[in-house]
């Protein structure tokens, strides 16, 4: 009996020491002089504006900055988040003082980016995304981009003979799941090793579709904001609710691990790719492996970048290869035809330019004629800057270990944010 009395006594006293504890929190920014959004759901705070599917968090952030200014307070849950639109602040933070703010604001349910083992190159921060960056940026050179181009052009003439029948048909249609298509098959065909089309027939486009519809929808992921500081440990739970739950993300995870899993054996059997002479961007990475691998400390130069990566790396790679290359690209599409079919004059134009560079029937139409198509670029642009297809890209943590760590270089930076 005199256990139990304990237990509710350290219980009620651990909840009362945390309500304290949250309502000082939400005190952090108005006792700076910052302004904010009233809070309306206790502990949670603005996590739900943050979170929601139904309206995007980044025109939530724009209807906040149109009435708060360029620099305003808010809280994901325990997280405080200081909001910066201010174009000088902007530039400070990322150019000027990069080496302490040189990792994104990530979802709490990945724990501790340095630690966690799946970490990709959006994910993560400091040396190790020195390192990822280092290794998949030859991915995207003018040399790789020659090398796929007769496979996306491929891809684009299967999408078009698919629009062609569509149109036939003489009914409004949806574009958006063409483009969808698109994607997920130029994806699979040059990071993923798939041969030949998959085009309407691919179930993994429903799989990832579902990936973007979960993220941030779980009432768990909410919980864990309540206690970002054990993070790194409450990740391990929400990864076995994925598994419990069969969340596609989780699925798509176990899809991944096993394409890279028999790709690697398949070299150590000697009968992959020969090294230097990738299928795709899995063979780029296997030739780069080493499960042993250990960051240092950041530089912002200096260093020489060890090129290796492990297989669990190779997993987090691939995975922001699907998800960073399908929704988005497929949406800039969309948004442009969209854009062309509501100003018929813009759509003539760029149609007058592709016939002036790619009219000629007896020139291929090849990676070349890219760089003259200048007006198509700036439609594509003017999408682009009328609808940002990832605004989150930009958000810093809300706590920097280098603030942590360099007391003396936080008190400057302070200085320079808040002077």
């Amino acid at each position: 009996m005199m256990i139990l009395v304990i237990l509710f006594v350290a219980a009620a006293t651990g909840l009362v020491a945390y309500y304290l504890s949250a309502k000082k929190n939400i005190t952090y920014w108005k006792e700076r002089g910052i302004d904010g959004p009233p809070i309306k759901r206790p502990l949670f705070n603005h996590l739900d504006y943050l979170l929601a599917y139904e309206k995007p968090s980044c025109f939530t952030l724009e209807e906040w900055t149109k009435k708060y200014g360029p620099l305003y307070g808010i809280y994901c849950g325990f997280l405080r988040i200081l909001v910066i639109s201010d174009p000088d602040m902007v530039h400070e933070m990322f150019i000027k003082k990069f080496e302490y703010f040189h990792g994104r604001m990530n979802t709490v349910a990945l724990g501790d980016v340095d630690k966690n083992p799946r970490i990709h190159v959006f994910n993560a921060r400091g040396a190790r995304w020195k390192r990822l960056r280092t290794i998949t940026n030859p991915s995207f050179s003018v040399s790789s981009l020659r090398r796929i181009y007769p496979i996306v052009e491929d891809a684009c003439n299967v999408t078009t003979s698919f629009l062609d029948k569509a149109y036939a048909k003489n009914e409004a249609f949806n574009i958006h799941p063409y483009f969808h298509e698109l994607t997920m098959d130029v994806i699979s065909r040059v990071a993923m090793g798939q041969k030949g089309t998959l085009q309407f027939q691919n179930p993994d486009v429903t799989l990832i579709k579902n990936v973007f519809l979960g993220f941030g929808g779980s009432k768990l992921e909410h919980y864990l904001y309540l206690a970002p500081s054990l993070s790194e440990y409450t990740r391990h739970i929400f990864m076995a609710y994925l598994a419990i739950t069969a969340a596609p993300l989780r699925r798509m995870i176990n899809k991944l691990e096993k394409a890279v899993r028999e790709r690697i054996e398949l070299k150590e059997r000697g009968l992959g790719a020969p090294a230097g002479e990738p299928n795709d961007f899995i063979d780029i990475y296997i030739d780069a492996i080493d499960d042993s691998i250990v960051d240092g400390a950041y530089k912002k130069s200096g260093d020489k970048v060890i090129k290796r990566l492990t297989e669990d790396e190779i997993v987090g790679q691939c995975m922001i290869f699907l998800l960073a290359g399908f929704d988005t690209t497929a949406n800039t599409l969309a948004l442009t035809c969209w854009f062309l079919a509501r100003y018929p004059e813009i759509q003539e134009r760029l149609i007058e330019e592709v016939d002036d560079v790619c009219g000629d029937p007896s020139k291929p139409i090849g990676y070349d004629q890219l760089p003259e198509l200048k007006y198509a670029d700036c439609v594509m642009k003017e999408t682009l800057r009328m609808h940002p297809i990832a605004p989150f890209a930009a958000s810093l943590p809300p706590r920097v270990n280098a603030w942590n760590r360099r007391p003396l270089a936080t008190f400057r930076l302070k200085r320079a944010l808040w002077s």
